[in-house]
């Protein structure tokens, strides 16, 4: 761990950290909004000054290191205006909550933006389908009828109707989507913690 300690690394610097924070140098610290001292952390107030500080009333002499729990890093846009840069580079928010133009400390709240592309779905146009209404119905009558071989004797079920078929044509369903997914949008991912160099 030698190249932690090493002046080569400057203070402020963040990186990954594969294990427990019981186990970092001293000079380290987990990126989890502690509130250090001017005084006692100089150098590390005059790289990152007030930037992830919400609260800046609280004391004039104390600031915080940066608060990247259960976030991804992301490059400032600046001016890069090809297909990689920010579309939501002039709505990005501070950490007092107010909106900020493309800079360091500033951070977006999760979105997902529509497929570039259309997603094969519907319902199908074979919707050719058949409704039978129930039978008329009847119960047991009396002989009658003009032809013997078509007389209804008694017992037998009289003014008794088939089915009906109702039928449709092919068409098609408007499908609202009101519920599925999950809590956020994300890449398959995995724990660490960021740290950042404070001495």
């Amino acid at each position: 761990m030698t190249f932690l300690v090493s002046d080569e690394v400057p203070v402020g610097f963040i990186m990954a950290w594969a294990g427990e924070p019981a186990y970092l140098p001293d000079n380290w610290k987990v990126c989890d909004g502690l509130t250090m001292t001017k005084n006692d952390y100089r150098e590390l107030y005059n790289v990152v000054a007030e930037i992830w500080t919400p609260d800046q009333g609280v004391g004039r002499d104390l600031f915080k290191i940066p608060d990247l729990r259960g976030l991804f890093l992301r490059g400032v846009s600046g001016v890069r205006d090809d297909e990689f840069m920010d579309p939501n580079k002039n709505n990005r928010l501070t950490t007092m909550g107010r909106t900020q133009s493309n800079a360091v400390g500033s951070f977006q709240r999760q979105s997902t933006k529509l497929p570039n592309r259309n997603f094969p779905g519907g319902t199908a146009a074979a919707g050719r389908h058949t409704h039978n209404l129930p039978a008329h119905g009847g119960g047991p009558g009396v002989a009658h009828g003009a032809n013997s071989d078509k007389n209804v004797t008694f017992g037998d079920w009289v003014h008794e109707t088939k089915n009906m078929p109702l039928r449709a044509n092919d068409h098609t369903h408007t499908v609202t989507i009101s519920g599925g997914g999950d809590v956020e949008t994300r890449p398959s991912n995995a724990y660490v913690h960021w740290i950042i160099k404070v001495r």
